[in-house]
């Protein structure tokens, strides 16, 4: 959809502070004439502006609002130490004998090396997952098929096994954004409809946000706070979040003492 590449454009632009109009081209794959009339719509939004040769950005990414969708290279690179401390206290809550899923996203493949050795069958739509999982031959993986999503490297849509008919013990969730308002929520409306069944089909739900995404709202509520089960983190939080979570019976999980509350 055009909406997203232009999201994406914008994101890359703030990222890296200035592009040349070739190099959104070659990027994005598009041709320059539709890079101009990108370019023209993104100024607009009064966010970049137009340089010889290309465009530059006014603001920072700091100040990019969660509905903008970041390429995934870029969202990998971010807070990766907190997503690798996230990913194997996940994986510690997996027992053996469990039909899981692990959601697209950044965070949830960091799962992938500490469920190795587990007696664990994996279902996902996640490309970056059937990538990791490769690495580890014990690990029995069940893959989602469906049209390739750019944006979040997962197969969404029609998909080639029948996961309504699938029993999972957890579903391991990703989210763009998390608050009490909104719930779990992302950015891209195909994502959107499958996490949405998905979690309509199952109760035990388990998100994992680093930090950063608290208090946030992204484009589509998938999951409304009152139905996660657990949070998987990399602290504490603090004020009307944690009590929140309490007050939701949400099982929380961080691991500065590798120790769950409410």
């Amino acid at each position: 959809m055009r909406t997203d590449r232009l999201n994406q454009m914008e994101a890359f632009i703030l990222r890296n502070g200035t592009a040349s109009l070739y190099d959104l081209s070659r990027f994005f794959d598009i041709s320059l004439n539709t890079v101009r009339r990108d370019v023209t719509d993104l100024i607009k939004r009064g966010r970049i502006r137009k340089v010889y040769g290309g465009v530059s950005s006014l603001r920072s990414v700091d100040s990019l609002p969660y509905t903008t969708q970041l390429p995934l290279a870029e969202r990998a690179e971010m807070h990766a130490e907190e997503k690798r401390a996230i990913g194997r206290l996940a994986a510690s809550l997996v027992e053996d004998g469990s039909v899981i899923f692990l959601d697209s996203g950044t965070t949830v493949p960091y799962m992938l090396p500490h469920l190795a050795g587990k007696k664990v069958r994996i279902v996902t739509h996640s490309l970056n997952v059937m990538t990791e999982a490769a690495m580890y031959p014990d690990l029995k993986v069940l893959g989602f098929g469906g049209q390739l999503n750019h944006a979040t490297y997962s197969l969404t849509g029609d998909v080639g096994v029948n996961y309504r008919s699938i029993r999972l013990q957890t579903l391991f969730m990703a989210a763009t954004a998390l608050s009490v308002e909104w719930g779990a929520s992302n950015n891209t409306y195909e994502e959107f409809l499958m996490k949405t069944e998905l979690v309509n089909l199952h109760t035990n739900v388990v998100v994992l946000a680093d930090s950063s995404k608290f208090g946030k709202n992204a484009t589509y509520c998938y999951c409304p706070f009152s139905r996660i089960r657990g949070i998987v983190t990399d602290r504490r939080p603090d004020g009307d979040f944690m009590e929140a979570i309490q007050d939701n019976g949400i099982k929380l999980y961080y691991p500065e003492e590798e120790q769950s509350a409410p």
